[in-house]
């Protein structure tokens, strides 16, 4: 079966208040058109072009070159918008699907269904409708008989087509050949003055071709045209996302309140507790505790670790680690098997050996630590003098003193100790202890001649 997809992704989006393009806006987490060219994919079509406006540089930075551009530089309806792909697609001979870009609940399965349907009938147009209660905004499916004889647009309907419950999604599956035909002969001969796709039904029905219908849940259909659409949709994808894992064995403590994006990876037996934020591309392996209050960005979490309280970005661990609470990991921090980072530490750029610990109050920044090492509280590497950065080693077994301040680059051998208050600007061999401070000077009695002086 021969599928090319057309995305029309040209809108403005004018309710939206945004100078960002409307397909771009996150819907949990994911640009809405993502959410589309995804679900548009899996079905692997032939062609897939996504119809862009002329100032499209982003949406096509966004989707790089897993689909073809067409441009439509007015938008002059849905009706042009589908014209503008035309030239794409004057070799194809096969089915098209039409879909709108800011329709990021749609399914894959859905769409696979719908094709079936389509081709299955050997209707010339299936339209995907779905019944609403309130259908105020949407085009309304006129029928004859039964059979479908018109897609009428909410500001042309007559009083008594308002009252018509079945609405039109903006989702359709047409034959090429006869679709390609019939695109130029729709006029603008309306209210708005624009192009409508769904004139093309009257044309179809004329000259005794078959349409179809195909209907779908009334969530998978939710367009976004405004900011709390926007929040409606991502909600709803948050959900599929929680009832996806808590089927697969992962608890999630209070669904109403955690946050899990499509991508994420979720292993068997962890625990999600309220207030968690898993985004991106992070995984999560067995046997994990993750929160509350956490967020987790493009990181890697090692089986049965425990984070919490703790914010952690393009980070990695091993298994049995501890994360928090109130740790921040920034990007390319890796953690090796039984490492800890405790109450306000922030790692970036480093690794952390094997059973090696940063419990408190500490700042870690381009420093390698070995493993079995312990960093006492208050220690930081000055890894920054101005204009480069540098990089501090902390060698196997090492013990640093709590307020050690590791003036880089630096390196501190094996077993070696740091005192406690030290400022360390120079290496330390192994085994030694480096301790830097003025010798402490009691003054007796200085408190009583204070107490006179006032």
């Amino acid at each position: 079966m021969n599928l090319a997809v057309v995305i029309l992704a040209a809108g403005s989006g004018t309710r939206m208040k945004s100078k960002t393009p409307k397909v771009l806006h996150p819907v949990a987490g994911k640009p809405m058109i993502k959410h589309v060219t995804e679900n548009v994919l899996a079905l692997e079509p032939q062609r897939t072009i996504v119809v862009v406006s002329k100032d499209a540089d982003d949406v096509k930075r966004i989707l790089g070159d897993s689909v073809k551009y067409a441009e439509q530089k007015e938008q002059l309806g849905t009706a042009h918008a589908l014209g503008q792909a035309a030239p794409l697609l004057s070799d194809f001979n096969g089915d098209i699907l039409v879909l709108n870009g800011d329709s990021p609940l749609i399914q894959s399965k859905s769409l696979e269904e719908l094709v079936g349907h389509h081709h299955k009938s050997d209707a010339v147009a299936t339209i995907v409708t779905t019944v609403l209660e309130d259908p105020f905004g949407y085009g309304r499916i006129i029928r004859d008989d039964g059979k479908v004889v018109q897609v009428i647009e909410e500001k042309e309907a007559s009083p008594e087509q308002k009252q018509i419950q079945e609405i039109n999604s903006g989702i359709y599956c047409f034959k090429s050949k006869e679709v390609l035909e019939k695109i130029d002969l729709i006029d603008a001969d309306n209210k708005k003055k624009e192009y409508y796709l769904t004139d093309i039904v009257s044309l179809l029905v004329e000259q005794k071709f078959l349409v179809e219908t195909f209907e779908w849940a009334p969530e998978e259909m939710l367009g976004v045209n405004s900011r709390l659409e926007l929040a409606q949709a991502s909600l709803i994808i948050y959900q599929r996302n929680l009832s996806k894992w808590l089927d697969n064995g992962v608890s999630i403590v209070d669904p109403l309140n955690t946050y899990i994006e499509s991508d994420v990876e979720i292993g068997t037996d962890c625990i999600i507790h309220p207030q968690t934020y898993l985004k991106g591309n992070t995984k999560v392996e067995n046997g994990c505790e993750i929160g509350p209050c956490t967020q987790i960005m493009d990181s890697k979490i090692g089986a049965a670790s425990r984070v919490s309280f703790s914010v952690l970005t393009e980070a990695k661990t091993g298994a049995n680690c501890t994360i928090g609470p109130y740790s921040h990991l920034r990007s390319g921090t890796v953690l090796a098997d039984g490492a800890k980072i405790g109450s306000f530490s922030e790692i970036k750029n480093s690794s952390i050996g094997k059973g090696s610990k940063v419990p408190h109050l500490s700042y870690m920044g381009d420093t390698d630590i070995a493993e079995d090492v312990n960093v006492g509280a208050g220690t930081i590497s000055c890894n920054y003098d101005g204009s480069k950065k540098h990089k501090t080693i902390i060698k196997k077994g090492a013990f640093i003193g709590s307020d050690t301040m590791l003036v880089a680059p630096v390196t501190i051998g094996e077993n070696a100790f740091t005192g406690a208050g030290s400022v360390v600007g120079h290496d330390v061999p192994d085994d030694s202890l480096a301790i830097e401070r003025t010798e402490q000077k009691n003054i007796p009695g200085y408190s009583k001649k204070k107490k006179r002086k006032k």
